[in-house]
């Protein structure tokens, strides 16, 4: 993997380069020197866990960016300057189809009436991107629920499949789910973790897996393996 600023110069390099026509996934994969098998930027961005996402226009330097549109199969590009306060992208197809251009960020939905902003990422393919500060305050940004070494969590951030049931009590485990569930804005029906896992937990844990387009048993309010590591903790099977 590159560095945020390797891939950005990269992708800026490529400015006027052809045969990238609805390759945008591809094209910011391969910026970043990620595995770079054909996609869909719009699966790609609803895999990306809620942490991970940003709405805000101001992203750092070479941050994955993602519209809804102007297909279903949605579009990405990559942040490689800011010119005074305007951030610029490198982008496919929206200035000639077929070829890569230096555009800003705005340029997109101007160009394509039916693309929707969605925000950026510090995630692609399932890997932590190394971004910088610059730009975009990261503190905003900032991935607290999921680290493991921010004030609050406890046995370093670790969740054990054990103590995941409801009505488990007193429970480190569960501190630190309700912690990171707090954190992402939902209510445990406490104001703080209790490490109780009780009716409050598991209704803010179902929010927070429907929240990621789950159903069924996958949405039932019981954190498993999939959902503890959406939250940016350490699943422990035992």
């Amino acid at each position: 993997m590159r560095t945020a600023t390797k891939a950005a110069e990269w992708a800026k390099g490529k400015k006027g380069a052809t045969g990238w026509r609805r390759k945008c996934l591809v094209f910011v994969r391969t910026a970043w020197d990620l595995p770079a098998q054909d996609g869909s930027a719009q699966l790609e961005w609803n895999s990306i866990p809620a942490i991970d996402r940003h709405s805000d226009k101001r992203p750092p330097i070479g941050a994955p960016c993602f519209w809804h549109g102007p297909s279903d199969e949605g579009h990405v590009a990559i942040v490689i300057e800011y010119r005074g306060d305007v951030p610029y992208i490198a982008s496919n197809d929206i200035v000639k189809p077929d070829r890569i251009d230096l555009v800003p960020l705005s340029r997109i939905t101007e160009k394509w009436s039916h693309a929707k902003w969605l925000g950026w990422s510090t995630v692609l393919q399932g890997r932590d991107l190394p971004l910088e500060a610059g730009h975009a305050k990261m503190a905003g940004i900032a991935k607290v629920a999921g680290n493991a070494s921010a004030p609050g969590f406890r046995q370093d951030g670790k969740v054990f499949a054990s103590k995941m049931h409801l009505g488990q009590l007193d429970s480190d485990s569960v501190w630190n789910l309700q912690l990171a569930l707090i954190r992402h804005g939902l209510s445990i029906g406490a104001p703080k973790p209790t490490g109780n896992y009780l009716d409050g937990t598991r209704g803010a844990v179902e929010k927070f897996q429907h929240a990621q387009g789950w159903t069924g048993a996958d949405a039932n309010g019981i954190a498993g393996p999939q959902t503890v590591k959406h939250l940016g903790l350490t699943w422990i099977a035992n």
